[in-house]
């Protein structure tokens, strides 16, 4: 590769590190989060707003104070798009409650799960309507959170980017945007990598990296599964945004390691 093609992709890779953490949990990594230069996804729990409220905010509102790149990621034990309307009721109240967390801290992003899925309906007449609901439950999130400045990031439970990208394009596009999980798209989905770029690149505003073997979604750290990674590397750097890209591991050890791969492809060193 000429040398000038090169320098081109490896400062486009220059992307933002943050690291996934329960928000009640984050105040016991943030030392060693400064330290390796990453940003923190604060995940945010039924519970958390429940029974810590107040002490969920004055985390949010530290993270905020210590200059921390924060994302938000809404609680996801919730059922929008459920047939039920005082569970859809519910689930939007809760998803609604974490936009107050992701002011606290003034997040970029916020992550939600859309609650749908083309796969699991029996007839057509539920997939629609399930359809519907999703979508104002994921209008409703994006119009009280775009005043803000930040973005709602619709997470890939979806089979293909088709219906991932046909979910979105029927909202405003203010505010609004796809959180792409690398994890999801290999054990969800048998469409190739290259293909939920194609599609949903101009609308990708987050990345969820880790890795599995495509059967299940084991939050291995990255490049201990599957996922292409060499693929992800060449196709995230073509975007030439930066873009925050969270490391989902499923424990700190996990987390740590993806980290310092990431970083031999080009992602920042702490004070780079």
């Amino acid at each position: 590769m000429p040398e000038p093609e090169r320098a081109g992709i490896m400062k486009a890779m220059l992307r933002p590190l943050y690291v996934h953490v329960p928000v009640l949990r984050a105040e016991a990594h943030l030392d060693r989060l400064g330290a390796l230069g990453l940003g923190i996804e604060l995940l945010v729990t039924g519970k958390d707003l429940d029974e810590a409220r107040a002490e969920t905010l004055r985390v949010a509102r530290s993270v905020k104070a210590l200059g921390f790149a924060t994302t938000v990621h809404a609680p996801y034990d919730v059922a929008p798009a459920a047939s039920d309307r005082k569970v859809r009721e519910a689930s939007r109240a809760r998803l609604a409650d974490a936009l107050e967390v992701a002011d606290a801290c003034a997040a970029q992003n916020v992550v939600v799960h859309p609650g749908f899925d083309e796969l699991r309906y029996s007839t057509p007449s539920e997939e629609r309507a399930a359809h519907g609901h999703a979508l104002d439950t994921v209008e409703a999130l994006r119009a009280r959170l775009a005043p803000s400045g930040a973005t709602l990031a619709v997470e890939n439970f979806f089979a293909t980017p088709a219906a991932l990208a046909g979910f979105v394009d029927q909202l405003p596009s203010e505010g609004l945007g796809i959180c792409l999980d690398l994890g999801h798209a290999h054990a969800l989905s048998r469409t190739p990598l290259a293909e939920w770029f194609a599609l949903l690149g101009p609308r990708i505003v987050q990345f969820h990296l880790h890795d599995n073997h495509g059967g299940w979604d084991e939050h291995l750290a990255v490049g201990d599964g599957t996922v292409d990674y060499a693929a992800f590397y060449a196709l995230s750097a073509a975007l030439g945004r930066d873009i925050p890209h969270v490391i989902e591991g499923r424990d700190a050890e996990a987390a740590e390691a993806s980290v310092w791969r990431l970083r031999q492809h080009g992602a920042p060193q702490p004070g780079g």
